[in-house]
């Protein structure tokens, strides 16, 4: 998954390790939404399927990058 060259790790690939997995992303004032990453950007707005936020269910669910706190596998 990650190149080593030279002592140094690549991390262009890391966040592909998260692609087509239940995350949950922890988004500004405790909201968490849970959903299978689809799509993520160097700034990390990321497109989750299936998401679900509280008792809210979404077929699709655009995350703002600017406002992630963190993404974690589910």
């Amino acid at each position: 998954m990650f190149v080593e060259d030279n002592n140094m790790i690549k991390t262009s690939n890391i966040m592909e390790a998260f692609l087509n997995k239940k995350v949950i992303v922890k988004y500004g004032e405790g909201i968490e939404i849970v959903g299978t990453l689809k799509s993520i950007d160097g700034y990390l707005n990321a497109i989750l399927e299936e998401a679900v936020v509280g008792e809210t269910k979404l077929k699709y669910c655009h995350v703002r990058g600017i406002q992630i706190q963190s993404i974690d596998i589910y």
